[in-house]
């Protein structure tokens, strides 16, 4: 598996954007139970909220792995914004 590690700053905020919701509530299919469970897991694990996760997940056709990479190396360059992250109280 190759990983690039020379990411734009175009697509890091690709990457980890919010998309604003839009007016219809049925404008985005529902998520699969396996792909619930991978946001769910990857949240609980990394301390990312479920939404910034998913979007990573999304713009990676769905690979975990690949994802997961993608976000551990923007993590480490400091690339990820903090309002990715849960507030810990």
């Amino acid at each position: 598996m190759f990983v690039r590690d020379d990411a734009t700053t175009r697509e890091t905020q690709r990457a980890f954007s919010i998309p604003l919701p839009t007016s219809s509530c049925n404008s985005e299919p529902s998520l699969s139970q396996g792909q619930q469970d991978m946001v769910l897991f990857f949240s609980i694990q990394s301390g990312m909220k479920p939404q910034w996760f998913q979007k990573c997940l999304q713009d990676n056709k769905w690979k975990y792995t690949r994802a997961a990479q993608v976000f551990t190396m923007l993590k480490m360059k400091g690339m990820i914004s903090e309002e990715a992250f849960k507030q810990i109280s």
